[in-house]
């Protein structure tokens, strides 16, 4: 018999085969614990997704907030329907266009380089961990509009945000406490933003201007 718990150990360990069984054997499966139906198969999920009539998302969109419900959903880009969603992301759309992107290519070849030079000296590296989830942070530390100095710190807040503890469900203390520090620091950053506006092409200074409703 088929039973399905997003936050069981073995299903944390190696999902693949479980999610195989869900779109085989229970598509729309009933998760009694949390009160809630998990979908698996592609098509389900694109139309739930994009029925905004029957499904919202300001209900939440992660599963700490829609399933163990222990993360307060907040008016983030993501947790928003349309119309609110659409006038926000309007704002900072431009940002995220080829011809901005472009324009940082430069800075984020050499930052791949600054990432790589060190593991090759080594000979061995964790990609992921020591390259690309580190270039990540930094390019959107760029497109953002954040220091690329504080690259490194935003890192090891997100890690310790999505670090899950085996005992526990959901985020865990340490988790919660690297969201309020990184919620402090995007707020030190539009503070400083609001009181000297840079006008710069990125979307905390877009954000920041922005006048909606």
């Amino acid at each position: 018999m088929l039973r399905y718990d997003p936050f069981a150990p073995a299903v944390i360990e190696n999902p693949l085969p479980y999610y195989a069984q869900l779109r085989e054997h229970a598509p729309a499966y009933y998760i009694e614990k949390y009160d809630c139906w998990a979908l698996s198969r592609f098509e389900d999920i694109w139309c739930v997704s994009s029925d905004t009539e029957h499904f919202t998302a300001t209900k939440g969109t992660s599963s700490a907030q829609v399933v163990t419900k222990d993360q307060p959903v907040t008016a983030m880009l993501n947790s928003m329907d349309p119309p609110a969603h659409s006038k926000l992301r309007a704002v900072v759309r431009p940002c995220f266009l080829p011809k901005h992107l472009r324009e940082i290519e430069p800075q984020v070849r050499k930052l791949l380089g600054e990432l790589l030079a060190p593991q090759l000296a080594r000979g061995v590296c964790d990609i992921v961990g020591d390259v690309a989830a580190r270039l990540s942070i930094r390019v959107a530390c760029l497109a953002i509009g954040l220091p690329l100095a504080d690259g490194e710190y935003l890192h090891r807040l997100v890690q310790r945000f999505f670090q899950h503890d085996p005992h526990e469900h959901g985020i865990s203390a340490d988790g919660w406490s690297a969201m309020t520090e990184m919620t402090e620091y995007c707020l030190a950053r539009v503070r400083e933003e609001r009181r000297a506006p840079s006008g710069a092409p990125q979307a905390l200074p877009a954000l920041c201007a922005a006048e909606l409703d």
